[in-house]
């Protein structure tokens, strides 16, 4: 099976993928706010809820294995941290909080184009500042959109490397610099594609929504989750 990116939008025809941008972002706000605030057993049932989001979304876990390493690493380090500093419960809540967090940031850059996220956020904002909502939709959209670019930039040095047979294990820093300096040229020559097409198209620093509409699904979708972040606080 090939490797996929992560923190990529896939379009598949799934019930996730089909589901109102706004509840995916309010569900996410909801679920991340309850994990912080919640003990371990809580925890557990709201990460248990992310895996449930995560299997009905089709999130191809088993291609994102090179690049979730990092985040495992960060998860060690988290544990090892809360450990620590305070006991092992502690810990594990911490790193169950953490990788909580992350699957559902994969489901949703997952699931929903970054246009599709930007116009949710805007809809939100527009009830406070219409002009406010333009500017900071549009940012949201590049900065959803630059986020792969990085991924999608390491993945091209790795596998040009690769390529050439280079083994990092010789000069492991020397490899380390040069590898990060070939990523970032990357990176600059694609936001400079990325500046021209937007001048091109004359961007002004806003953006216009796209039109939204809460359909039934979306209704129920709120639902479950309002009910497993109850069953989450009542326990």
């Amino acid at each position: 099976m090939a490797e996929a990116v992560v923190f990529h939008y896939r379009e598949a025809d799934t019930a996730l993928h089909r589901l109102d941008p706004r509840i995916k972002l309010l569900t996410l706000l909801v679920l991340t706010v309850t994990l912080v605030l919640l003990p371990l057993r809580s925890a557990a049932v709201i990460g248990g809820y992310a895996c449930v989001i995560a299997l009905g979304a089709g999130l191809p876990i088993s291609r994102f294995r090179r690049e979730l390493r990092v985040f495992f690493v960060l998860g060690t380090f988290i544990f090892l941290g809360r450990y620590a500093s305070s006991d092992l419960f502690e810990a594990i809540r911490s790193v169950i909080q953490f990788f909580t967090v992350v699957l559902l940031g994969l489901v949703l850059m997952d699931t929903t184009a970054p246009e599709d996220c930007a116009s949710a956020l805007h809809w939100a904002l527009s009830f406070f500042s219409p002009a406010a909502a333009g500017r900071f939709s549009a940012r949201l959209m590049l900065t959803l959109a630059f986020i792969p670019m990085i991924f999608d930039s390491v993945a091209e040095v790795r596998e040009a490397r690769k390529a050439r047979s280079e083994k990092p294990s010789r000069r492991p820093l020397r490899f380390l610099l040069s590898f990060l300096e070939q990523t970032f040229d990357i990176m600059l020559v694609k936001a400079e594609e990325i500046s021209l097409a937007l001048e091109s198209r004359a961007f002004t620093g806003s953006m216009k929504p796209k039109s939204l509409r809460f359909r039934l699904c979306d209704l129920a979708a709120a639902a479950v989750t309002a009910s497993v972040t109850a069953a989450a606080l009542l326990i």
